[in-house]
């Protein structure tokens, strides 16, 4: 698991799952403490239902694991209904996405220091998540081939051990399958120039 991983499940663990459960054992939570549990972060948290789902899926897992090995006789989150559908929660994100338009991203890449421009335009013209473009160089990009190579990123998930951030570092991304190394990523036409120009080729 990446750390960044291990410290997001930590800091779940601290910030809304020991809140509530405490430190009891288990084998002592039942499906009226889970339904209760998903009541407080609905109204006292006010957390939106793709969150609340989320965090209800990682408990769930959790219980998963203890029932394997042996811990608990039942996952008491099986029993419990969210008060969102699945399909609803679809239907929520979708309706968060917001696609800027084309004149505020040259907006952005205008007012952005001069170092940070080649991101923008990664990001915006190629799908490049924020780590990602920060951890390409000018060795991963073929204006030949017209291929971007996506196989590292920068992450700040140094492991503190006490579920923080530690500092940046550059590390491969997360493969979706066993031995596939990263992915290869299009260069479009209109890309050229402004990569060209920022990586100090023609």
């Amino acid at each position: 698991m990446e750390n960044s991983s291990v410290k997001q499940y930590r800091s779940l663990l601290a910030r809304v799952i020991t809140p509530f459960f405490g430190t009891n054992n288990v084998a002592a939570d039942t499906s009226t403490q889970v339904e209760a549990w998903v009541d407080w972060m609905v109204h006292r948290l006010a957390y939106k239902p793709s969150t609340v789902r989320f965090r209800f899926s990682v408990l769930r897992s959790v219980f998963d694991w203890a029932m394997e090995q042996g811990l608990v006789a039942a996952n008491p989150c099986r029993r419990v209904s969210l008060p969102v559908s699945r399909s609803r929660t679809h239907r929520d994100q979708r309706a968060e996405v917001h696609v800027p338009s084309r004149e505020t991203v040259l907006a952005v890449i205008a007012g952005a220091p001069e170092r940070y421009r080649g991101m923008v335009w990664l990001m915006a013209g190629c799908g490049l998540r924020l780590g990602e473009a920060m951890g390409l160089g000018r060795d991963r990009i073929s204006f030949t081939d017209r291929l971007i190579t996506v196989d590292r990123q920068v992450a700040c998930d140094r492991d503190t051990g006490s579920g923080r951030y530690g500092s940046m570092r550059l590390r491969h991304v997360k493969w979706r399958e066993d031995g596939e190394r990263g992915r290869q990523v299009p260069l479009p036409e209109a890309w050229h120039w402004p990569c060209a120009a920022i990586s100090g080729t023609t």
